[in-house]
């Protein structure tokens, strides 16, 4: 990260933080709850039947972790379902306060550009102004070229 951007980020989050601690004790007291009264995730349920018991007991005699997997993969679901959730909560909380006219940080694509910012690409290399066929930024001085993008 450039040094100018660390400095907006940081003045950026000084001017947006809250001036007073926020009291999360109650969220976290209902959290350790949940976590508490919450079975293991991604669990296999016992088999159903006296031949899947078997072909269990016989997996685990031989050494084998047949729940091992699905454990896993069960876990790493509901960790992306969490961060879903998360992301979903934040575009909500963005959105109302939007529509109670609240101040809100624009998209990025409306952000006014920062002095030698290199525009990042889909592919991940540098553009290239089509006209005086310098790397484009987002203060490309071209008119009608780069900055008719931004």
């Amino acid at each position: 990260m450039s040094p100018a951007g660390t400095a907006a980020m940081t003045e950026a989050a000084d001017a947006l933080s809250p001036a007073v601690p926020i009291d999360t004790s109650g969220a976290e007291a209902e959290r350790l709850t949940y976590i508490n009264e919450s079975e293991s995730v991604g669990s296999i349920p016992p088999p159903a039947s006296l031949k899947g018991v078997v072909k269990t007991g016989m997996a685990k005699l031989k050494g084998g972790a047949p729940t091992m997997f699905m454990d896993k993969i069960g876990e790493r679901a509901a960790f992306e379902r969490g961060g879903t959730r998360l992301y979903d909560a934040l575009l909500v909380k963005y959105q109302a306060v939007q529509a109670q006219g609240g101040e809100v940080i624009p998209p990025a694509e409306q952000l006014p550009p920062m002095e030698g910012m290199v525009v990042p690409t889909s592919v991940g290399v540098k553009a290239r102004c089509r006209r005086s066929r310098a790397s484009a930024t987002r203060n490309c001085s071209t008119s009608g070229c780069c900055a008719s993008r931004w």
